[in-house]
């Protein structure tokens, strides 16, 4: 049995090299072993396309992959190639339709669970009690359902599970019926069950299983092999802001994020960088890394640096 991890928690590195004190940006690249962190890559494409602040080195990245039935297995496999990263839950197309009182069916059954669990899992071992267990299913329902209808003919309206719980409540003081509602989700339901079965009896990560980690703005693709980020973390990018405004002349320099997990305070600071560029560069030099931009030249100046074997 998988120990859990509450959301607060994260997956310890294994084979952790030393770093080596004393060498170059060029000497990171070349003491570490050279596989990208693939997970992070997805984000650098699909978030940082085009900008000279990203470089990425030796990070060691796993997915889980898709099991015969389309339920996620808690197994930790490497990924070799930038289209093998899952999507994360809420940035998948919405194509399963369900009528809506099978989805509130199975959330009660998941809430029910979870009351007759209490606090077992923080009592043992310091992970999730209740209320962390029930927000829990509420961010699942959210990252999951994209629409709504109340008949079939009728057009899909966007949603959240929070805007549809609202809905449901006025129908309710309205007496209108709300057999016939329909949502639009980006899993079937039956994956959901599934998934939720590994999380309260395989005590899997809530991150892992629906591939999502939420931090700051960003949505970053998680997995077995992949650290988790925690919520304080984001208070990095911060003190990097502080450090600039400070000496400007950091704004230009490298910056290492060395023992990276997720990526994500290497993301973060590369983002920095590129808007506090934009502030700083007049109208030639923007112009002048457009045309560099597509060439292909970029300077990467932030490098997410992983020390797992």
């Amino acid at each position: 049995m998988a120990v859990l991890s509450s959301t607060r928690s994260i997956r310890p590195v294994v084979g952790a090299a030393p770093f080596r004190p004393g060498v170059s940006m060029q000497g990171v690249r070349r003491c570490c072993s050279g596989r990208a962190s693939l997970a992070c890559h997805y984000l650098l494409q699909t978030r940082l396309s085009g900008t000279h602040v990203t470089k990425y080195c030796c990070a060691a990245a796993s997915a889980a992959p898709q099991a015969a039935d389309g339920v996620t297995a808690y197994i930790s496999h490497p990924v070799t190639e930038v289209e093998h990263v899952p999507v994360p839950l809420c940035k998948r197309a919405a194509s399963h339709v369900e009528q809506l009182s099978a989805l509130t069916d199975w959330r009660q059954s998941v809430l029910g669970q979870i009351q007759e669990l209490k606090d077992a899992f923080e009592e043992a071992d310091g992970g999730p009690g209740a209320g962390e267990l029930q927000r829990e299913v509420t961010w699942a329902l959210d990252d999951a359902i994209a629409a709504w209808r109340e008949q079939e003919q009728q057009q899909w309206q966007p949603c959240s599970w929070q805007q549809l719980g609202l809905e449901l409540q006025a129908a309710g003081r309205r007496n209108r019926p709300t057999g016939d509602w329909q949502v639009l989700l980006r899993a079937p339901l039956q994956q959901l069950q599934r998934l939720w079965q590994l999380r309260l009896q395989e005590r899997v990560p809530f991150q892992y299983l629906m591939h999502t980690a939420h931090w700051r703005d960003l949505v970053l693709s998680v997995g077995p092999g992949i650290l988790c980020p925690r919520p304080e973390t984001e208070a990095m990018v911060d003190l990097a802001a502080a450090a600039i405004a400070a000496n400007p002349a950091l704004a230009a320099a490298p910056w290492a994020d060395l023992g990276t997990g997720s990526g994500a305070i290497a993301i973060g600071t590369a983002r920095l960088l590129q808007a506090l560029q934009g502030q700083q560069q007049t109208p030639r030099q923007r112009k002048q890394q457009q045309q560099q931009q597509q060439q292909g030249v970029q300077q990467p100046q932030v490098f997410a640096v992983d020390f797992s074997s």
